[in-house]
């Protein structure tokens, strides 16, 4: 999935650099790529753990073994 992700910027973002520089300059642009910021910050929401992922927590359960505790 990361391969996706690093692939897909690299060839999407100078695609929409090429197609709006022309129209509405370079500070369109910039706007542009900020809006898309924006907007995979509201889409980070949306995700969601598959129900097998682990989750570390900071602070160790109450009922941790000694040994536990130690290591972390």
């Amino acid at each position: 999935m990361l391969n996706l992700g690093a692939g897909l910027g690299s060839f999407v973002g100078p695609a929409i650099v090429t197609a709006l520089v022309g129209t509405v300059g370079p500070a369109g642009v910039m706007f542009a790529l900020a809006g898309l910021y924006v907007i995979s910050f509201f889409l980070l929401f949306f995700l969601k753990l598959p129900g097998n992922a682990r989750v570390l927590h900071s602070q160790p359960a109450d009922n941790a073994p000694a040994s536990a505790i130690a290591h972390s």
